[in-house]
């Protein structure tokens, strides 16, 4: 067996605690023997993308997983406002920046206080209905 270190492995090494979390939420259980690493891999193996960029975003050397995809990914013969566009565009797709999910927390306060009004203005309407309802009689 080879000493080499792969993704699963190191970010295992460096926090067991993520490892243990993100079994329980995706309902795997494991056995105590069993490698850190390879319970990673097979979370992979059973649910896919989702878990890798899990795996990925608590790394602690995520950054280094920007840049490469950077550099893979974005045309260097492109103009520098495309450039920009596009590593924005990576940037909300991998959610690394963390913004993304404060937008959606600031829409869902929006939606929130949206209902809660329509409800409200729903109650004022029924209650003067049953008022004049009331006064009529």
């Amino acid at each position: 067996m080879s000493n080499q270190a792969n993704i699963y492995s190191y970010t295992a090494a460096t926090n067991p605690y993520l490892v243990k979390c993100m079994a329980h939420k995706y309902g795997y259980s494991f056995d105590k023997t069993q490698p850190l690493g390879s319970v990673l891999q097979q979370l992979v193996a059973m649910e896919g993308e989702p878990v890798l960029m899990e795996i990925i975003e608590n790394n602690p050397d995520k950054d280094l997983f920007m840049e490469y995809f950077e550099k893979k990914h974005i045309k260097k013969d492109a103009p520098k406002e495309d450039k920009n566009n596009s590593t924005q565009d990576i940037l909300n797709y991998m959610n690394f920046s963390g913004q993304s999910q404060a937008m959606a927390i600031a829409e869902n306060k929006r939606i929130t206080t949206e209902t809660s009004v329509m409800v409200l203005a729903g109650a004022v309407i029924i209650a003067l209905a049953i008022l004049t309802i009331n006064f009529k009689k």
